[in-house]
């Protein structure tokens, strides 16, 4: 799936607003109360995470709550007893060997007790368990695992006065635990959401960045960055559940390490600090986004090509009723509104949205000019898709691989209560749509039925683009586009500029540089208020040189930028009062590389 276009590769389905309707049932583990910050739970109470799978009984004797900042459950006793609980999946019998070998400090709980393991664990099947000592205390610990390897690990301790309490609470909640299988829906979006992108995390008050870019087949590479000094490593990753969001898992050099991730609104939040997730070409020349290649010419569709369009030229900000032909001259293609349904284009999405009458469902349908054959466009529709930004944890599952025949291209997608059906067409102009249909699984037949209905109207001519093709051609070639970002601390104590040029040249090459520099202060004196005396500087520099080639979609067009590697990079251009190149505010200049 491409990382900095979200169009065809993307199943266009990111880019859908919030469903209408939501399946009744949802799925539960045994009965309780979900655990979340900010709440308290007494003796007798049962306990769950839904999405992990584990529920228990509070002991007798104890309040529980999260703790916001360690994600831990904390269980405070009567008396001077004092407990901690982790509850995740993903744990195996070393992970909890591991957990159960380190210190138990409960100095954030507002506890002076602070125990070590007396011993190396002792695991029986799904049971780990160790004996802990400190200075006028004892405790135990002890991890329990359910066959998928969901986990509840937990240490309780107590001064000498009350060491009776510790084993009997660890008993009466393993006595009341119950495991079922993990929500993998929600694992997988948070892995979706990492996969082929880069993770930038910023630590505004010491200056520092933390930079990852994951694979999709499980590596990563990490920079460290504080003013002028930087580390790198590299290792596995992956992501597990915690009890208030996702666990990102780095494995490097026999350590393991997790780092807490959760969604606040909009806001990615990792280990409490600020993060973004990044990729694309206005980034760096070495993030290669799978982008659709010229077709090879092998490629011959099947589907009839019309020698004029049927239908009335779609407008924007227009809503159309069912059985309204609709047709975009510019790209050579037509459809007819399904019958139930309405639908439209507005100025600020880049493909028509579809919304059944009774509001059950969403469809959509992408359309541009100079896709490539339709093998390309099955393996952009292929794999899971991560709808979390349209319901937290939603994560929709092919049912095996494309069904390709000609020039068309089918797939179905199915989660806990939604069904999916996709449709890739390819004319023989190489112009190409792809509708996506997606509501409840009571209504399978009439989701199906929707997005077939779209693409037995879909009619392909050859694309009407001259005009635009000689317009967009002279208000690029010769010229560069401009990107410009600066940053700073209010006490300017750090700041960054980037700059990222592409230059368009009329014979189809491009020239792209990637220029940014970072400065942090240094006060010999680190009190508030006091100057700073000096500064160091980091500076960051790439270019590429390649080929460029111009498309069109219905609201914009498409810049492919093939470097020399061979890597494809597309640029969504929209212009309105401003530029943007996909999404980002750019300015166009005359260009002093390219004629």
């Amino acid at each position: 799936m491409s990382r900095s276009f979200r169009l065809l590769g993307a199943l266009v389905l990111l880019a859908f607003p919030l469903l209408a309707t939501r399946a009744a049932s949802q799925l539960r583990v045994a009965g309780g109360e979900e655990l979340a910050a900010g709440k308290s739970w007494t003796a007798g109470t049962r306990v769950k995470s839904d999405s992990i799978g584990v529920s228990f009984k509070v002991p007798e004797g104890c309040t529980a709550s999260v703790d916001e900042n360690t994600w831990l459950v904390a269980l405070r006793f009567e008396g001077s007893a004092i407990g901690a609980a982790s509850i995740l999946t993903g744990m195996s019998a070393g992970d909890a060997e591991a957990f159960l070998s380190q210190p138990a400090n409960f100095g954030f709980l507002g506890s002076e007790i602070a125990v070590e393991p007396a011993g190396k664990p002792a695991t029986e099947g799904r049971r780990t368990s160790v004996e802990y000592s400190g200075q006028d205390a004892s405790g135990t610990g002890r991890v329990l695992r359910g066959e998928a390897d969901n986990a509840l690990a937990m240490v309780i301790a107590a001064s000498a006065t009350d060491a009776d309490k510790v084993k009997a609470a660890l008993d009466e909640i393993e006595k009341s635990i119950t495991f079922l299988k993990p929500q993998d829906e929600a694992r997988k979006a948070w892995q979706s959401k990492l996969a082929g992108r880069k993770l930038t995390i910023t630590d505004e008050a010491n200056s520092a960045t933390l930079v990852f870019d994951f694979t999709p087949g499980g590596d990563y590479s990490m920079t460290y960055s504080v003013g002028e000094q930087s580390q790198q490593q590299s290792g596995k990753w992956r992501v597990e559940l915690g009890v208030l969001g996702g666990l990102l898992v780095l494995n490097a050099d026999g350590t393991t390490r997790q780092l807490r991730m959760k969604q606040n609104g909009a806001d990615l939040i990792v280990e409490g600090y600020p993060a973004k997730l990044t990729g694309g070409t206005l980034r760096k020349p070495g993030d290669p986004a799978p982008g659709l290649k010229r077709a090879s010419g092998d490629f011959k569709s099947d589907i009839k090509e019309v020698a004029s369009l049927d239908g009335k030229d779609m407008q924007l900000e227009v809503r159309y009723d069912e059985g309204t032909q609709l047709k975009i001259a510019l790209l050579g293609m037509s459809f007819k509104v399904p019958s139930g349904c309405v639908g439209g284009v507005t100025a600020s999405v880049n493909y028509v949205l579809i919304r059944p009458n009774d509001q059950r469902g969403l469809g959509t349908i992408a359309m541009q000019t100079g896709a490539s054959g339709i093998d390309d466009i099955a393996a952009m529709m292929a794999g899971a898709k991560d709808l979390s930004s349209l319901e937290q944890g939603l994560v929709i599952e092919p049912e095996g691989e494309p069904k390709v025949q000609g020039g068309k291209a089918t797939l179905r997608y199915t989660s806990a209560h939604y069904v999916c059906y996709a449709i890739g067409l390819v004319g023989p102009s190489l112009n190409a749509a792809l509708i996506s249909f997606i509501g409840p699984k009571d209504d399978d037949a009439k989701v199906k039925a929707y997005a077939e209905s779209a693409a037995s109207s879909m009619q392909f001519a050859k694309p009407d683009d001259a005009a635009n093709r000689k317009q967009w051609n002279e208000g690029l070639k010769g010229y560069c586009l401009h990107y410009f970002n600066y940053r700073a601390a209010q006490d300017n104590s750090w700041d960054s500029t980037t700059n990222i040029k592409i230059h368009f040249g009329s014979d189809n090459t491009y020239y792209y540089t990637y220029q940014h520099e970072g400065t942090v202060g240094v006060r010999e004196n680190p009190a508030p208020g006091n100057p700073i005396t000096s500064r160091g500087v980091s500076g960051n520099n790439e270019e590429a040189h390649g080929n460029w080639r111009l498309e069109f979609t219905i609201t914009g067009a498409l810049v492919y930028l093939t470097n020399e590697k061979g890597e494809v990079f597309p640029l969504l251009i929209t212009v309105g009062k401003q530029i943007y190149v996909n999404g980002s505010e750019v300015s166009r200049v005359k260009s002093d590389k390219k004629q």
